[in-house]
């Protein structure tokens, strides 16, 4: 693939920037071809509800292009809109299909898919790439090709097209083959890996028991209560800690003095653009870290006494198995996960 990374792009000349956004877009117009149908009929068009449907989309697409996010953050826009695109586009397509008939739609929709499997065939599925127009390369040989056979449609000239079909709609063509080249991506990503083999064990990222035990903490517990936790990094076996562990303020509702800060303010402000990630940053305060562990790691009477003098902590909520019975009064207990009240006794 494209040995272009987040550092490289931030340095690339404007040029390769806007074709990498240009062939975006059309892999986008590949997905949703549907929509240039929707201009085929004005009353469509001035739809209250299409007008919704297509600012909805245009604002998620927008948003993937315009903005950025040290995680990619910015394609939850496009996300959003997936499903109110894919109406206008079925709308799109139905008008089409009622104003200028699908008859010959099926010859363009099997060469769209044949152009596309033939490029992934001639230039192989892990092509290294170095540069842009390598990349651009099967793009620009389907949209040439695309351009090519519109032409003839709107001519009349193609002859395994029926005569009676050959005054068919530039825009029906033009759908037909777009929804073509999106068919080999659709079946890779749905068909596909649903017929290899079976895929391995998920690892599991919330412990037994933690939804009771913090359902349990939030009937029990006054709002303006702080918890502490030894639960800071999700478990998935990297060198650095996955800080993006949220789940026991999800469960009990309640403020926690350290949980995961993967996207805290005080962590994305010290995250460099297109350099550090943010998973790789430690926690802002490391005092409050510090005392905070010190509780689970080294429990005293001590630790637990500082926790709720200087922080005002009232409850502790273990992960793993973790005991504080010696320095803490347990209220709950489910599974991995314990819940102790401090300063109760």
């Amino acid at each position: 693939m494209m040995d272009l990374g987040p550092k490289q792009v931030a340095r690339a000349p404007m040029w390769p920037i806007a074709g990498l956004t240009a062939i975006h877009l059309v892999c986008l117009a590949c997905v949703w071809a549907g929509l240039l149908g929707v201009p085929a009929r004005r009353a469509v068009l001035r739809d209250p509800g299409m007008l919704l449907l297509l600012g909805i989309g245009a604002g998620g697409v927008g948003g993937v292009v315009l903005l950025g996010h040290p995680s990619a953050s910015q394609y939850y826009f496009l996300e959003g809109a997936r499903p109110y695109l894919s109406i206008a586009s079925v709308a799109g397509m139905a008008v089409l299909g009622r104003e200028r008939g699908f008859g010959a739609a099926k010859w363009w929709v099997a060469l769209g898919a044949g152009l596309a499997v033939a490029a992934r065939a001639l230039l192989g599925p892990d092509m290294p790439v170095h540069g842009l127009f390598p990349l651009v390369l099967p793009y620009l040989v389907l949209v040439v090709v695309a351009v090519v056979a519109v032409l003839a449609l709107r001519r009349g000239s193609v002859a395994f097209v029926p005569q009676r079909e050959r005054r068919g709609s530039v825009a029906v063509a033009a759908v037909a083959l777009l929804t073509g080249y999106a068919l080999p991506v659709t079946l890779t990503q749905g068909v596909g890996p649903s017929s290899h083999g079976a895929a391995a064990p998920p690892v599991r990222m919330v412990p037994e028991g933690a939804l009771e035990a913090g359902r349990w903490l939030r009937d029990h517990s006054s709002p303006d209560d702080v918890v502490a936790t030894n639960a800071h990094c999700r478990p998935v076996g990297w060198k650095v800690c996955d800080s993006r562990h949220f789940w026991v303020s999800a469960y009990s509702e309640r403020r926690v003095l350290v949980e995961g800060w993967a996207y805290a303010q005080s962590t994305m402000s010290r995250s460099e653009p297109f350099g550090t990630s943010y998973l790789a940053l430690p926690f802002a305060d490391q005092a409050r870290l510090a005392a905070n562990d010190a509780v689970f790691r080294q429990p005293s009477a001590e630790n637990v006494a500082r926790l709720v003098r200087e922080y005002g902590v009232k409850w502790a909520f273990t992960e793993n198995g973790a005991a504080l019975d010696s320095f803490a009064t347990l209220r709950f207990r489910s599974g991995q996960c314990s819940v102790y009240e401090l300063g109760a006794g």
